[in-house]
């Protein structure tokens, strides 16, 4: 899956007000619009220093509740870089409406946090598809000794939370099944 990285900085190293977050988000989403194949979107916060819960609400937590009600189609959203107090103020937002997404650290980490809250069981079965990439629910079941159907429905809040993509895929029986893709970069060890 390909992967789009939006230099935050573009729009300033101090992003705050409700209405920033606004139009940063509305020109995100424009973006986001006239893709026509799947792709993750990274946001790099690399050279921002400060962005407010107002501006992280709306921009962040509002652009992820879109994506996650695929108002985009295949879409994906990744953060990147962000300092310990950005981090902060998108933690809050996200956990007050319940999301969590993924943060790529800054350089010299091996793997990718997590931001917001997720239930243990879940970060588990992201854990594993991050490092194996692509996973079915016959993959995760026999791995961790679940039933078939509490795997998949595992994989599905993944990918319902926009923390995986979902692709069906025609087996030699004649069925479908479904696999669920890291949207991780390749190149990121997780």
């Amino acid at each position: 899956m390909r992967v789009m990285e939006v230099p935050m900085q573009d729009w300033g190293v101090i992003l705050v007000t409700r209405r920033m977050g606004e139009n940063i988000r509305m020109q995100i989403a424009a973006r986001l619009s006239a893709e026509q194949e799947p792709l993750t979107m990274l946001l790099d916060f690399q050279e921002v220093e400060i962005m407010d819960y107002s501006c992280a609400d709306e921009l962040v937590t509002r652009l992820a509740v879109e994506i996650n009600n695929r108002l985009y189609g295949d879409r994906f959203l990744l953060l990147a870089n962000m300092n310990e107090a950005l981090c902060e103020n998108v933690f809050v937002a996200l956990k007050q409406r319940g999301i969590a997404m993924q943060h790529l650290p800054i350089a010299g980490a091996e793997e990718a946090q997590l931001i917001g809250e997720l239930r243990p069981y879940l970060e588990s079965a992201l854990a594993m598809l991050n490092k194996s990439r692509i996973l079915t629910a016959r993959d995760l079941a026999d791995a961790e000794g679940l039933a078939i159907n509490t795997a998949s429905n595992r994989l599905t809040e993944l990918a319902k939370g926009g923390l995986a993509h979902r692709r069906s895929e025609s087996v030699a029986s004649g069925g479908k099944q479904y696999q669920y893709l890291s949207i991780l970069p390749a190149e990121m060890i997780s």
